[in-house]
């Protein structure tokens, strides 16, 4: 993530960065109200890809906010999920998850 791409430390800290990272269960809470249906196995989740069309549930999410589809390789955290996912730029994207908080 490059935090580079502020204007000044007060954008940066208008997005609650660091609140967002910490936050265990952002990228969950997002991809449920994206509608994306999800099944506990342990330590992580499991869902059907986003990305492509898939029938079995291949896309794999971590509490602490980072996901992974072993079908496509798509992959990434809460911020790369709202980009890919929604097209958004990257200061849309921390806006979007700025919502959640």
């Amino acid at each position: 993530l490059e935090f580079t791409k502020f204007d000044t430390k007060e954008e940066q800290k208008r997005f609650n960065i660091e609140k967002m990272f910490s936050r265990e269960g952002l990228l969950v809470e997002i991809l449920l109200y994206d509608g994306i249906d999800l099944k506990g196995r342990g330590a992580y989740l499991m869902g059907l890809c986003p990305f492509h069309k898939e029938t079995t549930a291949y896309f794999c999410v971590y509490k602490d906010n980072w996901f992974h589809c072993y079908g496509c390789q798509a992959h990434g955290n809460f911020i790369d999920y709202l980009m890919k996912a929604k097209g958004l730029e990257f200061k849309r994207a921390l806006a979007e998850a700025n919502k959640f908080l």
